[in-house]
């Protein structure tokens, strides 16, 4: 179980930035995620190409 501590900590690494326990993302790491598959989907051709107003 995650501890308010874990939550609350600053990441020594990149690693501890992407999972708060080792396996379950955090909400860093969802968002690296989401935004992987994204580009990976759009490389793939199943989306559009990036507009100039797409999310950062």
């Amino acid at each position: 179980m995650c501890s308010a501590a874990q939550h609350t900590r600053v990441a020594a690494s990149e690693d501890e930035w992407l999972s708060n326990d080792g396996f379950h993302p955090s909400p860093e790491g969802s968002q690296k995620l989401a935004d992987l598959t994204h580009e990976a989907m759009r490389r793939a051709g199943w989306l559009p190409p990036a507009t100039s107003q797409a999310r950062h």
